[in-house]
C-alpha cells in the first residue's frame, strides 16, 4: 500500500521471497488492485506492521505464499 492509502501498481519481491533467490517485480493488474483496495477498506486494519492478510493460525506472521496461493484457488 502506498503512504495514502492506495494500493501499489507493482510489488517488489526481495531474494529471500522467491523460489530461485533473485528479486523480481510483479505487476498488479487494475482488476487485482481495487479488489485488494475493496479488501482495504473492509478490513479496517490499521497497524501497518500486521501482514495485510492474517491468517487464523497467526495474526502476527500471516500465509505463506503457498497457503494464500491456495486460498485465493478456492474462490
Amino acid at each position: 500500500m502506498n503512504l495514502d492509502g492506495s494500493v501499489k501498481d507493482e510489488i517488489r519481491l526481495l531474494p529471500d521471497m522467491t523460489k530461485g533467490k533473485h528479486a523480481r517485480t510483479v505487476f498488479v493488474n487494475i482488476k487485482l488492485r481495487e479488489e485488494l483496495q475493496a479488501y482495504a477498506a473492509n478490513s479496517n486494519c490499521v497497524d501497518r506492521s500486521y501482514p495485510f492478510f492474517a491468517s487464523q493460525k497467526s495474526v502476527k506472521a500471516g500465509f505463506n505464499a503457498n497457503s494464500l496461493a491456495q486460498t485465493f484457488a478456492m474462490l
